[in-house]
This record gives structure tokens, sequence and C-alpha cells, in this order.
């Protein structure tokens, strides 16, 4: 976790547990994530709770995810040039699809210096889960682990529907339809990212989240 930063040093906690103190900038990569703005003109602040509004982000707004506070209710974000803060309830984390650009192997951790999990060969379907300097966090299959970027790449596959399909506002069945939600049978879509067994996509100027088995 990482906190506020102060004259090139940040307040981090170790891993859960209660070690919290200050380290030199410098001396920390930051482990990036994908996600969305799921709340409406939602306010992004320059401090936790009481900083000044940098600007308002949108429902659906792309978002680079960087860290939270130490009791996880806010969630420091990247937006274009600009780095603040939100609430953790108004956004989402998202899994973005991706394949392998060569035989690579997945190692245990960021670097070569860590074990290997598995060899991928070229061409393999992952789901990208975050990023760190040069490396890319990775699931393939039911296993976890770390490539090289310039190994793997995001994707934004084509597919198409099994059967006529309804659009909806998040991943699983409470969440309600959006509008103009239905989609119908063998309509191409693009998936833009996946979360569990649900896979938001984007169809025309229409953007909404399905079950991944209804995609072929």
């Amino acid at each position: 976790m990482l906190n506020n930063g102060r004259n090139g040093w940040r307040f981090v906690q170790v891993g859960t547990g209660n070690v919290r103190g200050w380290i030199q900038t410098s001396q920390i990569t930051e482990i990036t994530s994908f996600g969305i703005v799921t709340g409406t003109n939602v306010p992004m602040r320059a401090g936790v709770n009481s900083g000044a509004i940098m600007t308002r982000l949108s429902r659906n707004a792309s978002i680079t995810i960087l860290g939270t506070n130490g009791n996880r209710t806010w969630t420091q974000v990247r937006t274009g040039s600009r780095t603040g803060w939100v609430r953790t309830n108004q956004i989402r984390t998202l899994n973005r699809p991706g394949r392998t650009t060569r035989r690579i192997a997945m190692r245990r951790g960021p670097g070569t210096t860590f074990g290997t999990v598995r060899t991928l060969n070229n061409n393999t379907t992952l789901q990208v889960l975050g990023r760190q300097g040069n490396w890319m966090r990775i699931r393939a299959g039911n296993q976890t682990g770390w490539v090289q970027t310039n190994a793997a790449r995001t994707t934004t596959p084509a597919m198409r529907t099994r059967r006529q399909i309804q659009l909806r506002q998040g991943p699983g069945t409470s969440f309600a339809r959006t509008a103009n939600s239905r989609v119908n049978t063998n309509t191409r879509v693009t998936v833009l990212a996946r979360q569990g067994n649900w896979s938001r996509i984007r169809v025309g100027q229409r953007t909404g989240w399905v079950q991944t088995n209804q995609l072929r």
C-alpha cells in the first residue's frame, strides 16, 4: 500500500500486516493495474478525503490504479497526465485480455532472478492483471505469474455473440441492464476487459458486461 508522498518520501504498509513507515520514493517501483470508474461524475482529489478536487471522472472512464490508503477506502489513480485520489467504492479493477508475442518463461516475480512457474508458447492467451516497470503480472489458465512486457501485449479481441443477450452495467446478474441493452445473436463485439466469468464489451457506441460463455 502506498500513501501520499512528501519531499521524495512515501508512507508505506508492508503487505497486509502492521509494519508501516517511510521510504524514499526512488526505492519503490509501483505495481499498477487497470480499472474503470463505476460512479457518476466522481471527484478526483489531490489528497485523501479532504484534498482539493482536481477534476471529475465520468462513468466508465478508464484509469490506472496505483495504490490505496491504509484502510483501503481511497484509491490513488492516474488518468492522462493527472494523478489523484478517488473513493474506492467508485471504481472497479479490471483484467485485460492479452497474448504472448514469443515463447517466454512466466516467473514468480518481476525479474529474471525469480523462479519459473512455466514456459508459455508464442500466442498463448492470457489475462493481464497489472504492471511493474518492464514486467506484466498475468494469469494463464489457473496460474499467475510475471512476464516481460516485450514478450506479451494486451488485445481487444473481436468475438461474436452465441445468442441474443442483454448488456449489464457491471459484471453480474445483480447489475441493472444498460439502456438499449439488447444485442442480437451473432453480433460482432470487441472485448475490452474481463472480470471472473464476465467480459466488458463494446458494440458500436455501446459498452456493457456479458457472461463470457455467451461469446465465441
